[in-house]
C-alpha cells in the first residue's frame, strides 16, 4: 500500500512540475508582450562572442545584443521634425544675429583660445551657450560654474584659479577640450566632435564604456550616427551599466547633449565666417548683459 501511495505521488509531482512550467512560460510570454519594444528586445539571451587579443582568442564579459533600429523608422521619427524645427531654428537665429552682429560678447575671446587649441571657435561657441547661455555667473546645482559649467575637479586638472573669471573660465574649458579631442584620434572629424561634447558632459570614463559595448557587439566605437548615438543610452540600463567599469551614466542625455551643440555649431556656421578682424565684430559696451546672445 504504502509503494502505491509513493507512486501516486510521483506521478502527482511531475504532472504539478509540468504544469507549472507551462503556466509559468506563458506567464514570462504575458508580462514580456506588455513591455515596450526595447525591453523586449533585452530580454533576449546573450549571444556568445569570443575577441581575439594578438594571437589568442578569450572570452569577453557579454552584453545583450541592443535592439535593432530600421532606417525608415528612424527617418520617419526625426529627420522631418529635426528639418522642421532647424529651419525655424536658422530663421530666429538670423534674425538676432542680424540686430547684433555677433553670437556673444565673448567672441574675440573664444575665438582666440579656441583657435589656438585648433577648434573651430564657433563649435566652442555652441557648447557655451548649451552650457551656460553666455551667462558667466551661472552655477549649476551640480556645482559647474561660468561659462563652460567647469566642476572644481575640472579647473584644478587644466590648472584654474579663478573658476568665475570668464576669460579664465574659457581658456581653461577649451584645455579641457583640448584633453578630450587626443583621446579620439580615430573616425571621421564631426564624429570625433560628438564623442568629445558626450566626454564633456558624461565623463570619458562612460564613453570608454560605451565604446567598450559597440565593440563588444560589432558596432564601430569611432562612429557616432550609427554607433555609438544608440549604444550611450543602454549605459542607463542595469543589464548594460552593471558590467562596465564606471556604471550608470545618462547616456541619453549625453546624445541630446552632443546633438544639440552640433545642430546649434551647424547653424553658427551659416551666421558668422570662421576667420574675421577685430573690426568686423564690435566689442560689446560695459552695460550689455552677459548673457547677451544671438539665439
Amino acid at each position: 500500500m504504502a509503494a502505491m501511495y509513493l507512486r501516486a505521488g510521483v506521478w502527482l509531482g511531475i504532472v504539478v512540475s509540468v504544469v507549472c512550467g507551462v503556466a509559468q512560460s506563458r506567464l514570462d510570454s504575458f508580462f514580456r508582450d506588455l513591455l515596450p519594444p526595447p525591453m523586449r528586445e533585452l530580454s533576449h539571451p546573450v549571444l556568445p562572442r569570443q575577441t581575439r587579443v594578438g594571437n589568442y582568442l578569450h572570452s569577453e564579459v557579454q552584453f545583450p545584443v541592443p535592439p535593432p533600429e530600421t532606417p525608415q523608422s528612424r527617418q520617419f521619427s526625426t529627420t522631418n521634425a529635426i528639418n522642421d524645427s532647424q529651419t525655424v531654428f536658422t530663421r530666429e537665429m538670423k534674425e538676432l544675429f542680424n540686430a547684433r552682429r555677433r553670437l556673444s560678447r565673448y567672441d574675440r575671446v573664444i575665438a582666440r583660445h579656441a583657435e589656438e587649441a585648433g577648434f573651430d571657435w564657433r563649435f566652442v561657441a555652441a557648447l557655451i551657450f548649451e552650457e551656460s547661455r553666455f551667462d558667466h555667473r551661472r552655477v549649476s546645482s551640480a556645482g559647474a560654474s561660468g561659462l563652460m559649467q567647469l566642476m572644481p575637479f575640472t579647473a584644478q586638472l587644466v590648472g584654474l584659479k579663478n573658476i568665475q573669471d570668464p576669460h579664465a573660465n574659457i581658456e581653461a574649458g577649451v584645455k579641457y577640450l583640448s584633453f578630450l579631442s587626443r583621446q579620439f584620434q580615430d573616425g571621421r572629424p564631426r564624429d570625433r566632435l560628438a564623442l568629445i561634447l558626450a566626454s564633456y558632459v558624461m565623463g570619458l570614463g562612460h564613453v570608454e564604456d560605451g565604446q567598450r559595448i559597440a565593440r563588444l557587439q560589432g558596432y564601430d566605437p569611432d562612429c557616432w550616427g550609427e554607433s555609438m548615438e544608440l549604444i550611450l543610452p543602454l549605459l542607463e540600463n542595469p543589464t548594460y551599466h552593471s558590467k562596465t567599469l564606471y556604471g550608470y551614466a545618462q547616456g541619453r542625455e549625453a546624445v541630446r547633449y552632443a546633438n544639440a551643440i552640433l545642430e546649434r555649431y551647424d547653424v553658427y556656421s551659416q551666421l558668422v565666417e570662421r576667420d574675421f578682424s577685430p573690426e568686423e565684430v564690435p566689442a560689446p559696451s560695459d552695460s550689455q548683459a552677459a548673457s547677451a546672445v544671438a539665439g
